[in-house]
């Protein structure tokens, strides 16, 4: 913690802070459980070069500084190279907190959206992809590395922090409109038969009478929306697998039952 330049502001006698670290060149990989503290981070000279990446799946982090600071769902965090100081706190339990540090060589030439159009919501990455990313990193603190890493592993590993940067990035652009999240949601959640207006006002964190009103100006409504996404879907399902049953077909593109899915395909036009 003191090599980077990192203290305890607040932590309780009995608190837990377990963290098995693994370093490569430029890159350092810590996997943490904590309980609630707080952790100052002043950055001095020989941290200002450095970006650090945590993710918190579990909930209970948050990060104060007047530093640019990009949040996708579910608890990722990126604050990228810079002099600004950075408070972290814990305000419950994480069984497994990830923080990654690496040099400003590691993610450079990575397009970071403008920090002015930070999303209050912060939009879902793709889980499957971050699976993958993630499985990598725990994957090192499970294994026997000597000091001398191979080369194609520190190459590796450069790469999965790029690509973490760039999940990250992607999910906190510019600040979406409520239409626009609304739809962002609907490409997301049409596979789920039970979801509606209200869950999906729930999701970017709005009350359903706006995501309605929302809709509603671009001359449309979320359930119209909702069911055109379903139904373009069950007709390339078709197109691709002609032999799939009705009932199958329904299932896979959210619609609850079969006879709301022929009922879609009857109103869609041309049909």
């Amino acid at each position: 913690m003191a090599s980077a330049n990192i203290r305890f502001s607040e932590l309780d006698d009995d608190g837990m802070f377990h963290v098995s670290l693994v370093q490569v060149p430029q890159i350092t990989f810590s996997r943490a459980a904590v309980s609630p503290l707080t952790l100052e981070w002043p950055r001095d000279s020989a941290s200002r070069d450095r970006a650090v990446i945590l993710v918190a799946r579990t909930g209970g982090l948050s990060i104060e500084t007047e530093a640019p600071v990009w949040r996708a769902n579910p608890g990722l965090f990126l604050v990228p190279p810079g002099d600004a100081p950075v408070t972290f706190r814990v305000s419950k339990t994480i069984d497994e907190l990830l923080w990654i540090g690496a040099s400003a060589a590691v993610v450079r030439g990575i397009d970071l959206p403008d920090a002015r159009g930070r999303s209050p919501r912060p939009i879902h990455v793709d889980e499957r992809a971050l699976d993958v990313l993630l499985s990598f990193v725990r994957s090192l603190h499970e294994t026997e590395l000597d000091s001398g890493s191979s080369p194609q592993l520190a190459s590796v590993a450069t790469e999965v922090v790029r690509s973490l940067v760039a999940l990250i990035a992607d999910a906190s652009g510019p600040e979406l409109d409520t239409f626009e999240l609304g739809m962002r949601t609907i490409q997301r959640e049409y596979a789920n038969p039970y979801i509606g207006v209200t869950d999906l006002a729930a999701a970017i964190g709005v009350s359903e009478r706006s995501l309605q009103a929302a809709f509603s100006e671009r001359g449309t409504t979320v359930m119209r929306e909702l069911r055109s996404k379903r139904t373009s879907v069950a007709l390339e399902t078709r197109r691709q697998f002609p032999a799939i049953s009705r009932a199958d077909l329904a299932r896979t593109a959210g619609f609850g039952s079969l006879s709301s899915l022929m009922r879609a395909m009857r109103a869609d036009e041309g049909l």
